[in-house]
């Protein structure tokens, strides 16, 4: 075996996951970004990034829980999202992934199966630090849990018109209004189709290519959104059976005067 497939003795990291919760974590993330930090310690996982326009957030995590084995120090590292992606796409969602981080060299090793993919970190620092979570600690005036399904209806009927949608709230439904140059594109959840439902007065305009890659991501599950007037929405939902989670903040478009 070459030395740069070699496991190391005492890495900083050792861990075993099923493939299709690392998958779930690398896709959220990647939804935004081709790089971010993962940070690693006595929690679990945790990614965090902002889009290079700053216009979206994300955070994605996985507890220690969700691992079949989990043993860490306090540890960040760099990674390029797309290739991580593309080597646990080498395996099936039921497979055990182990991963290794050797900080001493940088290198990520990944086992699954029959492969051993060593992979070269980045230099953390030479990523974007993450959002501030309390810069991202909004007064939203109301939200709603619904099935993820219908925000993929949303994104796919208004693109039909627009590149933007505006997402209303009161005290009886969710609606998305899409306004083309000669079409509009509404759909409309009640409150009593919600899983749950906070009643409050709320629109914004967002962009809807932010909005297409965010719900392209979304598990087949309640997914809760919180919404203020002209302020971010907030995006959460679990995954992997509630060990882990995950929150998107995407900014409003200004309003044309």
């Amino acid at each position: 075996m070459s030395q740069a497939a070699t496991t190391p003795a005492d890495p900083s990291v050792r861990a075993v996951v099923r493939a299709d919760a690392l998958r779930t974590v690398v896709a959220t993330a990647r939804s935004l970004v081709s790089e971010c930090r993962l940070r690693l310690d006595s929690d679990g996982l945790l990614v965090a990034a902002t889009d290079p326009a700053t216009v979206a957030s994300v955070r994605a995590r996985l507890d220690t829980a969700g691992f079949e084995q989990y043993d860490a120090s306090e540890t960040t590292v760099g990674v390029n999202l797309a290739r991580l992606a593309d080597v646990l796409a080498l395996g099936d969602p039921d497979d055990l992934v182990s991963l290794t981080v050797d900080d001493s060299r940088g290198l990520l090793h990944v086992e699954h199966a029959d492969l051993h993919y060593t992979l070269a970190l980045i230099d953390p620092d030479a990523i974007r630090a993450p959002p501030d979570p309390e810069k991202l600690d909004f007064e939203h005036a109301g939200g709603l849990t619904l099935d993820s399904r219908f925000l993929s209806r949303v994104v796919d009927a208004s693109e039909m018109v627009s590149d933007h949608v505006t997402l209303e709230l009161d005290d009886e439904r969710f609606r998305s209004v899409a306004d083309g140059d000669t079409d509009t594109a509404v759909l409309a959840h009640d409150a009593a189709d919600a899983h749950e439902f906070d009643p409050g007065e709320a629109s914004a305009i967002y962009s809807l290519s932010y909005l297409d890659e965010i719900v392209s991501v979304l598990p087949g599950a309640p997914v809760s959104l919180a919404l203020g007037d002209d302020l971010p929405v907030e995006l959460d939902y679990e995954f992997d059976d509630g060990h882990g989670a995950a929150e998107f903040v995407l900014s409003p478009r200004l309003r044309r005067t």
